[in-house]
């Protein structure tokens, strides 16, 4: 289980979360949603350890965690398949072709520097890359932005493949991305 419990965290004076609790049950799928600015990355990079918590208690993830960032953070002089073999220690080569295709990215993309493909593409990559780990724990921050409506389809129903079993936490300001990956909706606002 990962929870927070009575949390809050400032930045700069700035009130962003007060005396937040919420719980992520083990294997559960949640998305967190509400304005910008309303504290759903603070609420995940406090799960990650990325930050710590003004007062409050972090409950994090004790397994294996798959990120997908707001920023895609890929390794842009590298390829597609590049930046999957560094997260997948065990694996062949035809398993990073299988998952990117299966999200759109045929093996001619798969072989260019990152540097290269559109933001679509990159934001596909970072998915892969989050899904080929296969973690117990999924932390997503709008992981679908910039993905055209056309492709869109195939990287839910991927997402929502390898996400059975896990918990799932996702931040997305579509109700339609949480509904097509079985979220139960928590409101986060200050």
């Amino acid at each position: 289980m990962i929870s927070l419990k009575d949390v809050s965290k400032a930045f700069d004076g700035q009130q962003v979360l007060k005396s937040f609790s919420i719980d992520f049950p083990d294997g559960s799928r949640t998305a967190l949603m509400g304005r910008s600015g309303s504290g759903k990355t603070t609420v995940l990079n406090l799960i990650l350890g990325l930050i710590l918590p003004d007062s409050g208690e972090v409950v994090r993830p004790s397994g294996k965690v798959g990120t997908v960032f707001q920023e895609d953070r890929l390794i842009e002089s590298m390829s597609a398949v590049g930046n999957l073999r560094i997260i997948l220690k065990k694996g062949s080569d035809g398993e990073i072709y299988n998952i990117l295709d299966r999200l759109g990215i045929d093996s001619s993309l798969a072989e260019k520097p990152v540097r290269e493909l559109s933001g679509g593409e990159k934001r596909r990559v970072a998915i892969a890359r989050a899904l080929i780990y296969d973690p117990e724990v999924m932390i997503m921050d709008e992981p679908f932005k910039g993905i055209d409506e056309k492709t869109l389809p195939a990287v839910i129903r991927e997402t929502d493949s390898r996400a059975k079993g896990k918990t799932l936490i996702l931040v997305t300001h579509s109700l339609s991305e949480a509904e097509a990956l079985n979220c139960r909706v928590e409101r986060v606002d200050v």
